[in-house]
C-alpha cells in the first residue's frame, strides 16, 4: 500500500483551504489570489519532495 509523502495531507488541506476560500469571494480578484496562492504552494510543495 502506497503511502503520501511527508506533509501531503496537511498540503492538500491548505490548498482545499484556498480553494474553497476562493470559491467563497465574490470579487475575481480575491478568487485569483486565492487559487494562485494555493497553486504556488503546491508547486514549492513537489520542488520539496522532488529534491
Amino acid at each position: 500500500m502506497a503511502t503520501a509523502p511527508d506533509g501531503f495531507e496537511g498540503m492538500a488541506t491548505m490548498i482545499n483551504t484556498h480553494i474553497s476560500n476562493g470559491l467563497k469571494f465574490k470579487n475575481p480578484k480575491i478568487q485569483k489570489f486565492e487559487l494562485e496562492s494555493g497553486l504556488l504552494k503546491l508547486k514549492t510543495y513537489f520542488q520539496k519532495i522532488n529534491r
